[in-house]
């Protein structure tokens, strides 16, 4: 059944199976590679869980070149993030300049070298067999690639740090022992898939994951909601009055329908309303549009021109997503503050909640000291956690491991 998609890994000369163990065959140090890919079964598997150990990755790194690559294959479906940052904790050991991609809405691959991680290219894509095996999987080119990483080194470590996570060990095999426990709760480890598709640009932001344009060039996916998200920010950019729509599609375009209705000089106005639609267009946009493609969604100038009765918590918080947009954190940081000292007094908690963790992603992105710890003394007990409370504990995580913030930083390819 599975032979015309591996035939070449027994009739290729240069293909070579050795059937036995995987730590052994590494032990003995007959050669050294240049990619090492591991993607052995579930690690509640009896035997499994001892390829996810610091000790494995320590012989894996013997085995490897200068320059070499391991790729890991991991899993986040009927496992917690709890052992998923175990075994992540234990492959940073070795693998310190790791990043993390997602192939899909239960698989991830981490790319972990030797040294520090060459970008993206379009070599692959010059060998006719292997493009049509990589278009196969939805993957066109490099930029496919591109959009499916989640993040780098301080991203992984934030992940460990907030999940206290001590290396996996054969020496302490908790995957061993739990993961079977895991897999019966059928828990899911998807913090860092969440963090990637939530309209809150916390990775672009921290980790300098780039916020890219509709582009024909990126082929749709409908396994991947990461790419979803996207895809349905770009859906929403296209009904934002800036041209002729597209066929109408799921709520985003029904939220962009609302607020363009809010524009029209002498319509009916509903400010209530109109804070949650923009709250719930601003989840959704925010981290998946570049300023240019958002700016007729969040133009104060504009909405004030077509009306100009609108109460100032509204103006205020267009203003803040304009700003964020814009990337312009001190007016985010003024904003934020505005808006939490009374001007959302009567908001459900989840707006204030979102406006609390932009006004935190400010401090950060201002180098303040304990940007995210002096808003949660400040304004935490007035916003208790809600569905962004996960964005909140990584953002304290990066606080608490000092990790460098994207700004001023080159952007990732």
């Amino acid at each position: 059944m599975f032979r015309p998609r591996n035939a070449r890994a027994y009739a290729d000369p240069r293909s070579q199976v050795h059937f036995e163990d995987a730590r052994e065959f590494f032990a003995r140090g007959r050669r050294r590679y240049d990619v090492v890919l591991s993607e052995p079964s579930n690690p509640w598997v009896s035997g499994v869980a001892s390829l996810f150990t610091h000790e494995f990755y320590r012989g894996v790194k013997r085995s490897l070149k200068p320059g070499g690559l391991l790729v890991q294959w991991v899993h986040s479906y009927e496992i917690s993030d709890a052992l998923l940052a175990e075994m992540i904790a234990a492959l940073l050991q070795e693998f310190p300049d790791s990043e993390i991609y997602t192939t899909n809405s239960l698989d991830l691959v981490i790319l972990a070298p030797t040294s520090q991680l060459q970008a993206p290219n379009n070599a692959p894509w010059r060998s006719p067999e292997l493009a049509a095996e990589l278009r196969r999987v939805g993957l066109a080119s490099a930029v496919d690639l591109a959009v499916r990483r989640i993040g780098g080194p301080a991203v992984l470590r934030t992940y460990v740090r907030l999940q206290k996570a001590p290396p996996h060990s054969d020496f302490f095999p908790t995957v061993s022992l739990f993961a079977p426990l895991q897999r019966f709760r059928g828990v899911h480890a998807d913090l860092l898939q969440r963090l990637a598709a939530d309209g809150m640009p916390l990775l672009p932001v921290l980790d300098c994951r780039p916020i890219r344009s509709p582009t024909p060039t990126i082929s749709p996916s409908n396994f991947t909601p990461m790419l979803n998200r996207q895809q349905a920010a770009w859906a929403a950019e296209r009904f934002s009055g800036r041209g002729p729509g597209q066929p109408r599609g799921e709520g985003l375009t029904r939220l962009v329908d609302a607020l363009r209705l809010q524009r029209q000089p002498g319509s009916p106005l509903d400010a209530d309303a109109l804070l949650i639609y923009a709250a719930n267009l601003a989840q959704a946009v925010l981290a998946h549009l570049p300023a240019a493609d958002q700016q007729a969604l969040w133009d104060p100038v504009a909405w004030r021109r077509a009306q100009p009765n609108l109460p100032p918590g509204v103006v205020e918080q267009l203003t803040l997503y304009d700003a964020v947009a814009r990337q312009d954190w001190p007016v985010v940081d003024k904003s934020a503050e505005r808006l939490l000292n009374g001007a959302l007094d009567h908001a459900p908690p989840s707006l204030k909640e979102q406006v609390l963790v932009l006004g935190m992603l400010a401090g950060l992105a201002q180098h303040q000291p304990d940007a995210v710890l002096s808003r949660e003394v400040r304004w935490g007990s007035l916003v208790p956690p809600g569905t962004l409370a996960d964005a909140r504990r990584f953002l304290s995580a990066w606080e608490d491991g000092r990790e460098p913030v994207c700004v001023g930083r080159p952007a990732t390819p």
